[in-house]
């Protein structure tokens, strides 16, 4: 995406190509400036595809059109037109569970959501269903959040509604 620091962690054997259907927003329960080394190697093959800092500066991991494994269910699945493998894009921002989204960091996801649809056209509401294309957040389905985790917390969960 223009404008993101490039970080590239290349799709393993278990990340198959998807067509974009969506985005789901996570809170990384960090204050990094980064998570490159964590999902490059310590997260065991979980990743995102952007990060978004406090300050709005932006990390992209994975290109949009490959898995990346932060909402277990919505990550790749077959889906309608003619069995495509379909997935959801994952951003995550940095930030404690209890926290709220920094004007710098709404704008920058707007942005993202913005170039992710240009690319690959989804409509622009909160998902019906963990398979439904759209937009939403890792706890609004336990198929993307079997462990029922509140990411991205309760006040950004407000903001999505709100602002985004």
């Amino acid at each position: 995406m223009p404008g993101a620091i490039v970080k590239n962690i290349p799709p393993g054997a278990n990340d198959p190509a998807i067509q974009p259907c969506g985005i789901v927003l996570h809170v990384a329960v960090s204050t990094s400036p980064s998570l490159y080394d964590w999902f490059n190697g310590p997260s065991g093959g979980i990743e995102s595809h952007f990060y978004v800092r406090f300050d709005g500066l932006f990390e992209q991991y994975r290109s949009i059109w490959f898995e990346a494994d932060a909402q277990v269910a919505g990550n790749s699945f077959i889906g309608p037109p003619m069995n495509t493998r379909l997935g959801f894009v994952s951003i995550e921002s940095e930030g404690m569970g209890d926290g709220e989204w920094t004007p710098e960091q709404i704008s920058t996801i707007e942005q993202i959501i913005a170039w992710v649809k240009s690319q690959s056209d989804f409509p622009m509401h909160q998902c019906r269903a963990w398979n439904d294309p759209g937009l939403g957040y890792h706890s609004l389905f336990s198929e993307w959040n079997p462990n029922a985790h509140t990411c991205p917390g309760p006040k950004r969960v407000a903001q999505f509604h709100k602002i985004i």
